[in-house]
């Protein structure tokens, strides 16, 4: 991001997951980290309202101190704080190239955090209807691992073991 800076009247750069949050920023001085995570939610959010009439390429938010330009990625965005007078052609030569790299580093990012939190969200289900007796369950969950073919197989050995040997009256 550091090379969008390059450009004149650049301030800021930074980039946010499909959730909002911040996960790569350059600055041209000094920035309040919370205000830049606020402004992730806000613009992931936006593009994703925008998302139901169809995928907007671009946002430009114009003030007379500046503009905020937002490149959606699809799993996320990336966002351009600079001048109200840039050189848009300047700017698009710096960033084009650096928009699929980007795309491809948040699809990575976005499927191996589904993939944990599909395993969390299991984890908790198992100790939350299995109360005392999740033991064996939740060591399964864990040989099992996070993809999606090894938590199927998972789930399965879970539900028989669960016929088998958990007494309904005793689970939580």
């Amino acid at each position: 991001l550091d090379e969008i800076l390059v450009v004149p009247g650049v301030r800021a750069a930074f980039v946010c997951d499909a959730d909002g949050g911040v996960v790569a920023m350059s600055f041209a001085g000094a920035i309040d980290k919370e205000t830049l995570a606020n402004a992730g939610r806000v613009l992931s959010r936006t593009l994703a309202g925008l998302a139901t009439r169809g995928p907007a390429a671009e946002l430009q938010f114009v003030y007379p101190a500046g503009r905020l330009i937002v490149r959606n990625l699809e799993a996320g965005c990336l966002a351009v704080l600079c001048a109200a007078r840039i050189n848009p052609a300047l700017l698009d030569l710096t960033v084009g190239p650096m928009v699929e790299p980007l795309q491809q580093r948040l699809r990575e990012a976005a499927a191996r955090s589904s993939s944990a939190d599909r395993l969390e969200a299991l984890q908790r289900l198992v100790s939350d209807v299995l109360g005392k007796q999740a033991a064996k369950p939740l060591e399964i969950l864990q040989q099992a691992g996070d993809s999606p073919a090894g938590l199927v197989k998972a789930t399965r050995e879970i539900e028989r073991f669960t016929r088998l040997f958990v007494d309904k009256e005793k689970a939580a």
